[in-house]
């Protein structure tokens, strides 16, 4: 950049003295624009350069950005240093509603050895809907829960007599709301999820324990929206379920529970969104995935179960 310039100072002397020997206007005209060009060249070479790496370091962060696309964060995120650390010592970093190519993370958390997530899943293909749907007997474990809690039915005598249930779904999944809006759920651990079948003889309850058989003692249906079930078993008795349609199309209702409990021998009540199973696809499902330990469950709202029941009558 010196030489250039230099040199146009040099023509700029040169043209000045062909300009003092011969007279001519354009030898003046030649030494004025190399003055100027060597004056301000270098300038508009460092303002070019300076451009030059400022779009190839932007450049670098969008291809960067592009190959590391789990750090790519397109909404506003509020990141936290949280007091405890990975098994390596690293701090975790948490994040929260996050959204990452179109799923919306409510709460991220990592390191280096460690990442866990809940996110919101909206593909309806998800093989989250399906775990949190299956009501077999999976495993040994379920197998001796179910089996033990019918035999503790047959020696206190209480038989199983088929009962026709009709005009209600049979089979029931767990429901939340979330800011205004109803979700499943696939839990981190699945002693925190509740499902409920219901056969022609006996009301199951798939809870910590595994699946509990409960003898139906009577099915009465109220109304269009409205059911009651009295129930009993090894955990619960003089059990009073009501089961209140508050969203026949969607499979939503509410469920009310009242029952003495065997174990602590006092009466407990209970209030609850279930959903048909058989529609479960019609909602996101909120996922808390963590591969390597089991997390905190995600807290969901507390719904103004009055209203929902109120708003259910009002329609036909």
């Amino acid at each position: 950049m010196i030489w250039i310039s230099l040199l146009l100072f040099a023509l700029a002397g040169f043209s000045f003295w062909f300009y003092h020997k011969i007279k001519r206007l354009k030898y003046m005209i030649l030494a004025i624009c190399s003055i100027l060009l060597a004056i301000f060249l270098p300038f508009v070479i460092m303002l070019y350069l300076g451009i030059s790496v400022i779009n190839e370091r932007q450049a670098s962060q969008n291809n960067e950005a592009a190959t590391t696309g789990e750090d790519e964060v397109l909404e506003d995120t509020v990141t936290s240093r949280v007091p405890f650390t990975d098994r390596t010592g690293n701090p975790i970093e948490v994040c929260r509603d996050t959204l990452i190519h179109d799923t919306l993370f409510l709460v991220r958390e990592k390191s280096g050895d460690y990442y866990s997530a809940v996110f919101i899943d909206t593909n309806k293909s998800s093989q989250f809907y399906k775990e949190i749907s299956s009501f077999g007997i999976g495993d040994e474990f379920d197998k001796e829960r179910y089996d033990f809690s019918a035999e503790r039915l047959r020696k206190n005598n209480i038989a199983l007599k088929r009962k026709i249930i009709s005009g209600l779904p049979l089979k029931w999944v767990i429901f939340y709301q979330y800011k205004g809006k109803f979700y499943t759920y696939y839990p981190s651990d699945f002693m925190n999820h509740y499902k409920v079948n219901i056969t022609d003889t006996t009301f199951i309850d798939y809870i910590v324990e595994g699946p509990v058989a409960n003898k139906i003692i009577d099915f009465k249906k109220i109304d269009n929206h409205t059911f009651r079930f009295r129930l009993t078993g090894m955990y619960e008795h003089n059990r009073e379920l009501v089961i209140h349609i508050i969203d026949s199309k969607n499979g939503i209702a509410v469920f009310e529970n009242k029952s003495t409990n065997v174990v602590w021998g006092n009466e407990g009540k209970s209030t609850y969104l279930m959903i048909d199973a058989d529609k479960i696809k019609r909602f996101p499902i909120i996922v808390n995935y963590c591969e390597t330990m089991k997390q905190h469950e995600f807290e969901f709202d507390k719904p103004d179960y009055k209203k929902l029941i109120s708003r259910s009558r009002l329609s036909p």
